[in-house]
């Protein structure tokens, strides 16, 4: 039984998006730095230096902003570049400092089976399913690449008797049940510093890259969302839109259509009697839908309806057409 769930999220980082492109890591971790790490380590593949260095990231970020300890998440290689990351000394102070403004992250060579005597088996589990759901909450579902770097992840799916697609719908369920109470911040979500922080600055990223724009998309709906506190309410003014296209127009379409959607859905009181739980997750944010979504409504016989299975849904039935360019999870 897990009591004791904390989620860690992010606020106004927008610069510091944990992503896996060169660009976050770039503005991570600074190119003199990068430079050197890379140098020192020419036998590792670049797609692999890639997502150490990306989940090196999301480690230290969730460290830097957690409510407890958080024992290390990651492979061998990803401690050695923590290792070497730690011997550029002004790099890193100056890397904690953009992750969380006056923390330092100190490393520490202590043994799992230390860690584990010193805080207790239910303790560390809990640190461990609190981790999954800030990681989660945050950088979406762990993806097939970064599933051989986390060496926590493996070793709590190994213990649940389940697989990564299982790993990822279990943390999806702690934030469900977990997420709305034991986080002020997640219940609040102030729309207009998120444009201004977070859209503005990174107008061209989120044109480029669909990863970037469906994580931005995710968070606007699921502020929004949460803040409402009503099912079914308007999740942006147009004003909102307005100024969301003002932004960034890729990102204010995608929730123009998303929006659109879950009004056609909101009309359609079979449909989600039908889909409760699919419909909760088009609500909140945790999966996005496009223009074909309407076409549930259309009286021609759509017969689409969606299953849920240990990762997501799977969409089932027929249904005249489909159209999007890949931003979506949920058509």
């Amino acid at each position: 039984m897990v009591e004791a769930i904390q989620l860690t999220t992010v606020q106004g980082n927008a610069p510091l998006r944990m992503g896996g492109s060169d660009t976050d890591h770039l503005r991570l971790y600074g190119s003199n730095t990068l430079v050197r790490l890379r140098s020192k380590f020419p036998d590792v593949p670049p797609g692999d230096m890639t997502i150490a260095l990306r989940e090196l990231a999301r480690f230290l970020f969730l460290s830097a902003n957690g409510p407890d300890t958080l024992f290390f998440t990651g492979n061998e290689l990803i401690d050695q570049i923590w290792h070497a990351l730690l011997t550029e000394t002004a790099e890193y102070r100056e890397l904690c400092d953009r992750l969380n403004p006056g923390v330092f992250l100190d490393h520490s060579g202590v043994t799992f089976p230390d860690y584990l005597s010193s805080r207790g088996a239910t303790k560390v589990h809990e640190e461990q399913c609190s981790w999954l759901a800030s990681y989660v909450s945050n950088f979406g579902p762990i993806d097939e690449g970064g599933w051989p770097f986390l060496n926590l992840a493996q070793e709590l799916a190994a213990r649940m008797q389940i697989d990564l697609n299982g790993l990822n719908a279990f943390g999806r369920e702690l934030i469900r049940v977990h997420g709305s109470s034991t986080s002020k911040d997640r219940a609040e979500f102030d729309f207009d510093a998120f444009v201004e922080a977070e859209v503005r600055p990174n107008a061209q990223d989120l044109d480029r890259s669909p990863t970037a724009l469906a994580s931005a998309l995710s968070r606007v709906i699921g502020g929004m969302e949460r803040s409402t506190k009503e099912q079914g309410a308007r999740l942006l003014s147009n004003a909102q839109l307005d100024d969301l296209f003002g932004a960034s127009t890729a990102l204010a379409f995608c929730a123009w259509q998303h929006l659109a959607a879950v009004e056609r859905l909101l009309s359609l009181p079979d449909w989600r009697a039908a889909n409760p739980r699919l419909f909760e997750e088009i609500g909140g944010g945790g999966q996005l839908c496009g223009l074909m979504t309407t076409h549930l409504a259309n009286p021609s016989g759509s017969s689409v309806a969606g299953v849920e299975n240990a990762s997501g849904f799977d969409l089932v039935g027929r249904s005249p057409w489909v159209c999007g360019h890949g931003i979506f999870e949920w058509f």
